[in-house]
């Protein structure tokens, strides 16, 4: 996700609402009077600033307000340059009503025939009864937590481990599913990925073998379902050091890993990862262009007409720009496509370790500078920018690194855009908000960054 984009647009307030009984007989509500009829309950809380919401945060309120524990299944609407977001949660309704307040259990069938205050809240309904989607990620349909537990519990048994408390859900959005979980050898983090990125846990299990102590730890995996469960790591992020050597150590050991990793980029082929050397992406520039509907042409957080109008004219352009980068001797390598500040924390032993690797492929050098540089102090992106090349001089003369960068800068954004392209296709619709500004903020960076590149072509 642009690390930028998503820091400039959050929303203030996220309200949950909270809906339905599982395993209890047949699906059931609560609902609360409001006015001369009935709404849903709801929580609502503010959003701590620059982070996203705090699904463990939402779950402690509903507790609050209800009693009751509950799953988040959908972030159902709203957007992010919106002041409000609304999640959907699923409840394990126990047969009688909290003491607290007006509140009244219904079957899902009376509480269709109910008077509505809230028309808005009976269409959030259909998430108990409508035909899901194919496209909706397993996380998102009930029964989920308790599949993924029995699956964690008999794979720590199978290393002697057991469950020692309730898991924690730490994230829960379109685009995977973060679980913590205590164990009696110590707290793990079990992720969900959709398919999209399936290649995750057979890329970390791969990358933590090769890399040790700088890749999560992988104690089990589910290749099938897209499953991954790691030994936890809680050093302190990167994006919280304000002294320069961190930034500047953990961009040049990122930078070794991938030249280390040269011999081995075909590995990243068979485990599934996206082919984004930029031979490939020169024929891959007319499936970008041609999703104007993701570009959201004259509307908030998309594309104005006139940017739209040139970014359209500039296919052939680009597709010189990949080949002129080809051409060059540098190789493509292991990129790990979100390579930000929040996704690096000091290990306790020293050194780093680089996490969430969903948008993990094989790419050129310099494809990952520009995500790093955005959350990295200003006046440190030249240091950087050398420190990250320090490691390819074996490959060519300095001239060439500059070019390469430059080069590189535009085409990262046209490689981002596409990722993109793809996650909102393969996205259920009704979650596609969540993410409907980052193909336009992709392209809006390719397009400041094309000047640089336009007179050498």
């Amino acid at each position: 996700m642009p690390w930028s984009a998503n820091l400039d647009a959050k929303a203030e307030t996220v309200v949950a609402f909270i809906l339905a009984a599982p395993g209890l007989g047949a699906p059931a509500v609560y609902l609360v009077p409001e006015g001369d009829g009935w709404a849903l309950p709801q929580v609502t809380l503010p959003i701590p600033a620059g982070v996203g919401f705090s699904t463990p945060a939402i779950t402690a309120a509903v507790r609050a307000r209800l009693g009751v524990d509950t799953e988040l299944l959908l972030i159902e609407s709203g957007l992010w340059s919106s002041a409000v977001e609304s999640v959907v949660m699923l409840a394990a309704l126990p047969a009688s009503p909290p003491a607290a307040g007006p509140v009244q259990r219904v079957t899902l069938a009376d509480a269709r025939r109910a008077s509505w205050a809230r028309p808005d809240h009976l269409a959030l309904l259909t998430v108990l009864d409508a035909p899901a989607p194919p496209q909706r990620v397993a996380w998102a349909r009930p029964g989920f937590l308790a599949e993924a537990t029995a699956w964690i519990t008999a794979e720590l048994a199978r290393q002697g481990a057991t469950v020692t408390g309730p898991l924690e859900v730490r994230r829960n959005w379109s685009l995977s599913c973060l679980l913590r979980v205590p164990t009696s050898a110590g707290d793990h983090y079990f992720k969900a990925i959709p398919a999209l990125f399936g290649q995750e846990p057979a890329l970390t299990r791969a990358l933590a073998a090769r890399f040790p102590g700088r890749v999560p730890a992988v104690a089990a995996l589910d290749v099938e379902r897209h499953w991954l469960l790691m030994r936890a790591f809680d050093g302190p992020p990167l994006a919280d050091q304000p002294a320069p050597e961190p930034w500047l150590a953990a961009l040049q050991g990122y930078a070794e890993m991938q030249v280390a990793f040269i011999p081995h980029a075909a590995d990243l082929l068979a485990l599934g990862c996206p082919d984004r050397r930029v031979s490939v992406l020169a024929g891959q520039v007319a499936e970008v262009l041609a999703d104007t509907d993701g570009m959201l042409i004259d509307q908030p957080n998309g594309l104005s007409a006139a940017a739209a109008a040139r970014l359209l004219a500039l296919g052939p352009a680009l597709q010189q720009a990949c080949r002129a980068l080809a051409a060059l001797p540098l190789p493509p390598t292991l990129e790990h496509g979100d390579l930000h500040g929040h996704n690096i924390v000091l290990a306790p032993g020293g050194g780093f370790l680089y996490y969430d690797w969903s948008d993990g492929c094989l790419a050129p050098a310099f494809f990952g500078l520009p995500a790093y540089l955005e959350t990295a102090m200003a006046d440190l992106h030249p240091a950087l920018t050398e420190a990250y090349a320090a490691p390819w001089r074996p490959f060519t003369d300095d001239a060439t690194l500059q070019r390469a960068r430059r080069l590189a800068r535009p085409l990262s954004d046209l490689h981002m855009a596409l990722s993109y392209v793809w996650i909102r296709a393969q996205t259920e619709a009704r979650q596609r908000w969540q993410l409907a500004g980052s193909l336009p903020y992709f392209l809006r960076e390719l397009l400041k960054h094309w000047a640089e590149v336009e007179p050498e072509l």
